[in-house]
């Protein structure tokens, strides 16, 4: 099997909503189904039936890109705000990611800020990357 530049990015957008991907190595098909984590598990059983009937009968033949956990995506908060220069941004992204509930501090001051496209592509980037890691382990080809 071989991923293009193109599904890789799929993936990772996939990933960015919170939705695992189950790419078939033999067909290249991708089934993608929400992360029960961060969802209700109703969603599965009511709108995924045949998606899971799919999995269910050829398991063997998928591979499973799960969506980054809460970890994960602090980490890259993080290593963008790393990235940024001394400014009164930065220090507010800082701030927010030492008090309580981080994420939707982080997501208010990027969302109403200049540097919105700058978090969106470097967010990007690093889903891509996470994407590219797990290929290079499970020994999947990219082109």
């Amino acid at each position: 099997m071989k991923l293009s530049n193109k599904q890789i990015k799929e993936i990772a957008d996939a990933n960015d909503i919170a939705h695992d991907v189950f790419v078939n190595i033999v067909t290249n098909e991708f089934i993608e189904l929400p992360n029960i984590l961060h969802g209700p598990i109703f969603e599965y059983n009511e709108y995924h039936t045949e998606d899971l009937e799919k999995l269910e009968l050829k398991w063997n033949e998928f591979k499973k890109f799960e969506s980054p956990n809460s970890s994960e995506s602090y980490n890259i908060m993080v290593s963008f705000i790393e990235n940024l220069p001394l400014s009164e941004i930065k220090n507010q992204l800082i701030y927010a990611l030492e008090k309580k509930n981080p994420f939707s501090k982080f997501n208010q001051i990027i969302h109403n800020s200049e540097i919105k496209q700058d978090w969106y592509n470097h967010k990007s980037d690093k889903l891509e990357e996470r994407v590219r890691y797990f290929i290079e382990e499970m020994k999947i080809t990219s082109t």
